[in-house]
């Protein structure tokens, strides 16, 4: 879901820039809840959105 809201953001911003930065807020219990590495997911997006 997180690499799907960044990448719709993304797009988004390459036809109308109306913001200069996103920011998703995970709650390290949450990551820990549902067995997120925050870690693999900044890699991740990293490489999806060069």
């Amino acid at each position: 879901m997180i690499a799907l809201i960044a990448e719709s953001f993304a797009k988004a911003s390459l036809q109308h820039k109306f913001s200069s930065k996103l920011i998703i807020a995970i709650r390290p219990e949450d990551a820990q809840n549902f067995g997120m590495n925050l870690y693999d997911i900044k890699d991740h997006l990293v490489h999806v959105l060069k």
